[in-house]
């Protein structure tokens, strides 16, 4: 026989399963060791069922798990509010909830929502009288108005709102009490006083990561700094107010290296206030103040930082500046962040991500002051202006990058030679999204012909090794299917003929936006079609049309 492997050594196994619930919660059936091991690292993060599974089928069964879990006490809390709990006498097979790292309040509220709110769900109400109900009219009459005088259920059916929040307050209390290390806290319930119940010190006192918002109270917030003190991502979503607890959470931590915020609140345009209230523009300069202040306050310390939002001036532009030691910024505002790119200059920039472009020259002095790190130029949305500031972006990333690895540019055929210049001085790059656009011919369109015959010339003359192995095309391009082909199958030769390390990597080629090809065919289809092709002999290691993840 066989003997058992270690459990260190199982755990290390079955760790490989962690993105595969459905596998390993197979292996729960195996024997008792597997599925101490196997529900050790299924119950670490339970939000993930939501990915994997119906929620509707994989809720009742969690819900149902944790309520048998309960203590006594909080089991008789529940019963006293007519809830039918559960009665066993056996101790459970595993601590679930002890085994939680990653805690998505949210999550959980969704479930209890689901299963505790209808009558007819999995847990019920314990009503003695209910046998006698059918005896008469007038029994069934008093019945019903005892149970809403008590506030149990309305006459719809439904489990009061106070029952709903002592189910999710115990529940609460026992992760609470037996988790004693928890990693990732998602928190945006108000009603939920986490860091004041029992065990809060030990529970919460190693977080790492934490998302919120700003409708916790300023309180809550202070309990949390007296107990959070090393927090490495903080996440606020919907931060609509200047909570002076979360300041304090903010100000109070010693090693805070990730910070994103997104601010919700009214934006200006054209100068003009949009909306009610108060008209002076400047009274919304600076909004959020304390934490604005408690950011800076990190500058030594955060090395990613991330805003956006409605609100461009909730966080001043001088308070992002502060933070010198940044490695990665994203900019995610509708409105314009040219004073954010002009005030600020972070020297070991590794990534640079903006939902919107402003003023491509402010970009491109921007680049030039950073120190050669930057690994990452993105754009969400590649609209640009003016064009002919285009060739000096090319020679300024060229000049200032020659560590990139993705870049977002823009393509036009008198740009040739900035063009090949971002080639030869950034060999490492790995994904080129390049946009098509028109100058001063109105009539010019993009060809992905003369594309290729740029990365050919550099391959062939100039023996450039590249990295390049992914090409994404935004917007308008023409494209002659048979010139790709006899690139691809010329590219695949040369490759051939040489050693394993002097090779090209396999391209892949993804189209995000509408290409120019007048055809009598559905010329999307027939271009999937060939590519399909491509990727079977070899030519291609991916393709996408139109639907790619990756211009999200």
């Amino acid at each position: 026989m066989v003997p058992p492997l270690p459990p260190e050594s199982m755990k290390e196994i079955l760790e490989y399963l962690n993105d595969d619930m459905s596998a390993l919660y197979s292996c729960v059936f195996v024997n008792k060791q597997w599925a101490q091991v196997a529900l050790e690292i299924l119950w670490r993060d339970i939000s993930k069922f939501s990915d994997q599974y119906i929620f509707s089928y994989s809720a009742p069964k969690i819900i149902s798990t944790l309520l048998s879990c309960l203590p006594k006490e909080s089991k008789n809390i529940l019963r006293n509010r007519g809830l039918k709990i559960p009665i066993s006498t056996k101790q459970p097979f595993f601590n679930y909830s002890g085994s939680c790292r990653y805690l998505d309040i949210s999550f959980i509220n969704r479930m209890i929502d689901l299963i505790v709110i209808p009558i007819k769900s999995s847990i019920k109400y314990n009503n003695n009288n209910n046998n006698n109900n059918n005896n008469n009219n007038n029994n069934n009459n008093n019945n019903n108005n005892n149970n809403n005088k008590m506030g149990k259920r309305s006459n719809s059916g439904f489990i009061d709102k106070f029952t709903k929040y002592l189910v999710k307050q115990e529940i609460y209390k026992m992760f609470i009490d037996q988790c004693q290390t928890l990693k990732r806290l998602e928190y945006r319930d108000k009603d939920i006083l986490l860091p004041y119940f029992n065990n809060s010190e030990i529970c919460l006192s190693n977080l790492c990561e934490l998302h919120c918002n700003t409708t916790l109270l300023s309180g809550t917030f202070y309990q949390l700094a007296s107990i959070c003190k090393s927090l490495e991502k903080l996440i606020i979503e919907d931060c609509s107010s200047d909570n002076e607890g979360l300041a304090t959470l903010i100000e109070i931590q010693n090693n805070l290296k990730s910070l994103k915020i997104i601010t919700k609140g009214i934006s200006f345009s054209k100068g003009k206030f949009l909306g009610v209230g108060r008209s002076n523009k400047n009274d919304f300069n600076c909004r959020y103040s304390k934490i604005a202040t408690a950011i800076s306050s990190q500058s030594k310390s955060l090395i990613h930082f991330h805003v956006g939002g409605k609100l461009l001036k909730a966080i001043p532009p001088e308070n992002i500046s502060s933070l010198s030691n940044l490695q990665s910024l994203t900019i995610t505002f509708h409105d314009d962040i040219e004073n954010i790119l002009k005030l600020s200059t972070f020297p070991k920039l590794r990534e640079l991500k903006l939902k919107l472009i402003p003023q491509l020259e402010s970009v491109i002095q921007f680049i030039s002051r950073t120190e050669g790190y930057l690994e990452t130029i993105h754009f969400e949305v590649p609209c640009v202006y003016p064009f002919n500031q285009i060739p000096l972006f090319n020679q300024t990333v060229a000049k200032y990058c020659p560590n990139l690895k993705y870049l977002n540019t823009w393509f036009f055929n008198q740009d040739v030679k900035e063009f090949k210049q971002l080639f030869i001085a950034c060999p490492n790059l790995e994904t080129l999204s390049v946009a098509s656009y028109r100058y001063d011919d109105e009539s010019y369109e993009a060809h992905i012909n003369e594309f290729l015959e740029i990365l050919e010339e550099l391959e062939i003359d100039l023996k450039l090794k590249s990295n390049l192995c992914k090409i994404e095309f935004y917007y308008s391009w023409g494209i002659d299917v048979d010139v790709l082909e006899a690139f691809l199958w010329k590219r695949k030769e040369r490759n051939q003929e040489l050693d394993k390390s002097l090779q090209q990597p396999l391209l892949s080629f993804y189209f995000h936006s509408s290409f120019v090809y007048r055809s009598d065919v559905d010329f999307a289809d027939y271009l999937e079609l060939k590519f399909n092709q491509f990727k079977r002999e070899g030519l291609v290691k991916d393709f996408g049309i139109m639907k790619y993840d990756g211009f999200k």
